[in-house]
């Protein structure tokens, strides 16, 4: 009888947290070639392959939990690093509960830039940090003025 017991509250307690969804941050880089089309997987015919520029691109995707999601403002913030030096920053707002935000580079933007060396990814919960995805190799750039 005690036995059952225990297996019983084992049982409800893992159905009550597998039930629970965290708020999920993840980010892909990819590169962008011939390589990347379908086409050149399944070895069919296409145009695209003997055109189609060098790039990069990152795929960023996002869960929130739905409650959670409907009682807050919800926005990415991508801080991205390019192999030039430079640094820019995007933001979008979030209005799904999930989904992906895809950005890339490709032809002469990817080249100019020389792709993305590191970025980090936040997501902003009411202008708050709640989840961030940081690039191994992305630091903050320490700016010095001038004297």
């Amino acid at each position: 009888m005690n036995s059952l017991i225990i297996r019983s509250f084992c049982l409800l307690f893992l159905l009550f947290t597998s039930c629970t969804r965290k708020t999920e941050l993840t980010v892909y880089n990819q590169s962008v070639d011939k390589k990347f089309l379908a086409s050149t997987k399944v070895k069919t015919p296409d145009p695209r392959q003997h055109s189609i520029d060098r790039g990069q691109r990152l795929i960023i995707a996002w869960s929130v939990p739905s409650a959670n999601f409907k009682r807050n403002q919800w926005s990415l913030r991508a801080y991205l690093q390019y192999g030039n030096r430079k640094e820019e920053v995007k933001e979008i707002p979030v209005c799904k509960q999930s989904g992906d935000w895809i950005l890339e580079w490709v032809g002469d933007e990817f080249y100019r830039k020389r792709g993305v060396a590191s970025y980090k990814v936040d997501l902003l919960k009411d202008g708050q940090i709640e989840k961030t995805f940081r690039h191994q190799l992305y630091c903050e750039i320490i700016r010095l003025e001038p004297i």
